[in-house]
Formats: structure tokens, sequence, C-alpha cells
């Protein structure tokens, strides 16, 4: 009803958590799409840090719930699944273009140990960081190396930024 939807515009305006919560609340199949867009959007410029239903949803202002609902349209995968899936491919690009330890590449494509980036590499690519590195490798320069360690204190930097931009605020 008007009334409803009207309510619960008002109360995403507000940020009250979980204020969307179906896909029926959201008005249409269109508002929907947007949503899902903002999903993937978000997931794909922060898969590299801790992300969950709930960051998303806080960040997006939409209940974990919702988050989930939108990603279910997806092939029917879960969060877990496409970040993996988004971090397999940064990962390749390391292996294959860098020298650089397993350690650094599964800490900057956002897993917390080796162990967890062996898993999932494994999981999603058919074979391990190192069987694929040796598949793939085609740059080996010390420029590559130079250019991936840059970009790892260059992110921690602007992180740093950010996080006391956050803290003044």
């Amino acid at each position: 009803n008007k009334e409803g939807a009207y309510a619960l515009e008002r109360a995403r305006q507000a940020g009250v958590p979980g204020a969307v919560i179906t896909k029926k609340e959201c008005g249409s199949q269109e508002a929907f799409e947007d949503a899902l867009q903002a999903v993937l959007s978000y997931i794909s410029e922060h898969y590299t840090e801790d992300v969950s239903l709930s960051s998303i949803g806080a960040a997006l202002n939409y209940s974990p719930k919702y988050v989930s609902l939108c990603l279910s349209e997806i092939d029917e995968m879960n969060l877990n699944q496409l970040l993996n899936s988004f971090r397999a491919d940064l990962a390749k690009t390391l292996l294959s273009t860098t020298k650089a330890k397993m350690i650094d590449i599964a800490l900057e494509c956002g897993y917390e140990n080796e162990r967890s980036f062996y898993r999932a590499f494994s999981k999603v690519t058919g074979m391990t960081p190192g069987e694929y590195r040796k598949s793939k490798r085609t740059l080996s320069t010390q420029e590559n190396e130079k250019e991936f360690y840059t970009d790892i204190y260059e992110r921690k930097q602007r992180k740093k930024r950010d996080g006391a931009h956050k803290s003044d605020n």
C-alpha cells in the first residue's frame, strides 16, 4: 500500500537498520534490481576486506536478510562463494604477474591466512595457488614485484586516512 511504501522509504532515509526486508517491500522489480546492483557494487569495491551480510547491509541501509535475498538472485550463489570468486580472480592475476609470497597474496586478496586462501582458491579453480602460478606464469620482473608491494602500501595508507576521517566525524 502507498502508506506502507512511504513509511518504508522514510525509515530507510532515516537510517533505520533493516528498513528493507523483502523483495515485495522494495516496491518494484526495478527498485529490487537497483538494490541488487548496489550490493554487487559494494562487494566489488570491498571484497578484499572483511565483508559480511551485516556490513553490506549497514553500508547500504538494508537488512542482512535483504542482502542475502539479493544475492540469492545470482545463480543461487551465497556471499562466501561470491567473495571467493572475486578474490580468486585477483589472486590469479597476482600469481601470474608477480613473485609475491603466498601469504602476501592471501592477505591482499582478503583472506585471514594462507590456509583459508589455499582452500578457497582450490575450490574455485580446481588447483592450488602454486599449481596455478606454475601453469600461468607470464611476467616475473622485479618491476611487477615493486608495483605489487607499492600498491599494498598505498592501500594501507588510504585505509588509515579513511579511518582517521571517519573517526573525526
